[in-house]
């Protein structure tokens, strides 16, 4: 770049080429500030999380987690609407209160984790509402099965990074999960916290 070479004359007689430099450096810091910060998503860390919750033949809730799931995603202050967020699920990793109930969900009658051993959901769009509230929708895959859907998220802020907690609802038959837990278990209520650390603090750590 050749800015060295582009100079002038103020009216006063003094060179204006520092004026170049720093209209330069404005544009440099407007440039990074836009930018997203891409985070790394660490379920280890306490921070993140993904439970779930289903009615047991209409009578009690059955709740439970996945403990391993890993993913990133990207977000910028100045362009939220341009975030973005990706989550790969262990399905072998679920567990629960009872250990026979959880041999139960990683069955074939259920999620087969043994034939599908992820869940995963990519998002394709992000909306914001307002400074904490936002609508996300992407794709999600489940059983072997993928669909696009749409929930509600919350921004969560820690000194480090920022990152979004939500819920939504699925239709199990939807993702040709037909093992009948009841009449009043259609559903599973997915319940979401994403928080990670910053991927370049994450690899500088490794």
């Amino acid at each position: 770049m050749q800015v060295a070479n582009i100079q002038g004359f103020d009216s006063d007689g003094s060179i204006v080429i520092g004026r170049y430099y720093s209209w330069l450096l404005v544009g440099l810091l407007i440039i990074t500030s836009a930018q997203a910060n891409d985070y790394v998503i660490n379920p280890e860390s306490g921070d993140a999380e993904i439970r779930f919750e289903v009615k047991q033949l209409g009578l009690r809730w059955l709740r439970g987690e996945f403990e391993k799931f890993h993913g990133q995603y990207s977000y910028s202050p100045q362009s939220p609407e341009n975030s973005a967020i990706q989550v790969i699920i262990d399905m072998n990793s679920v567990t629960t209160d009872n250990l026979q109930i959880a041999k139960v969900i990683k069955s074939p009658e259920l999620l087969d984790a043994e034939q599908f051993p992820t869940a995963s959901f990519q998002s394709s769009g992000f909306e914001i509402h307002d400074q904490e509230n936002a609508l996300i929708t992407g794709l999600f895959t489940l059983h072997g099965v993928s669909k696009e859907i749409s929930f509600p998220v919350k921004k969560i802020q820690n000194e480090n990074s920022t990152g979004f907690a939500g819920q939504t609802s699925l239709k199990l038959a939807d993702y040709d999960i037909i093992f009948d837990l009841g009449p009043a278990s259609p559903m599973i209520n997915v319940h979401m916290k994403i928080h990670g650390t910053l991927a370049e603090a994450s690899t500088a750590g490794q």
